[in-house]
């Protein structure tokens, strides 16, 4: 079974070594980087020097992106990414009408996709294929 971990090479305590992470972990940490006007060296050698003895290196990276984004995050922007709707989530993965069956508010034939079908004046962006997009094109 092929890994979908992508191998990388990171510095820990000055020295190089290698790990793998998910793609999306290493854009994460990359777009943290350039945030922080820093190098991927320089963010690696922070997290690795930080982080908790008993976590190890590749759980300390997945752990410090998660936090750097969520620390980030503000109602206004989750509102503006179309987060607060369990529907607009099942719209994006793409659930179809077999896999609906187990979500509960599926249990007593209540459609939760057509929650969002309303005539609200306010449209919800939504992520497709890696755009942003409004929920009515």
């Amino acid at each position: 079974m092929k890994s979908h971990l992508k191998l990388g090479n990171i510095y820990v305590s000055g020295k190089r070594t290698s790990i793998r992470l998910e793609p999306q972990v290493w854009r994460a940490l990359k777009e943290i980087a350039a945030r922080e006007n820093c190098k991927m060296a320089d963010l690696t050698n922070l997290i690795s020097l930080t982080k908790r003895p008993d976590i190890s290196v590749t759980s300390a990276m997945r752990l410090f992106a998660i936090q750097y984004f969520q620390d980030a995050s503000s109602d206004e922007g989750h509102a503006r990414a179309g987060h607060g709707h369990f529907s607009l989530m099942m719209r994006r993965a793409k659930i179809n009408e077999e896999e609906k069956k187990f979500f509960s508010g599926y249990l007593k034939g209540e459609a939760l996709i057509s929650q969002v079908d309303s005539d609200d004046p306010q449209e919800t962006p939504i992520m497709r294929r890696g755009k942003l997009q409004s929920q009515r094109e």
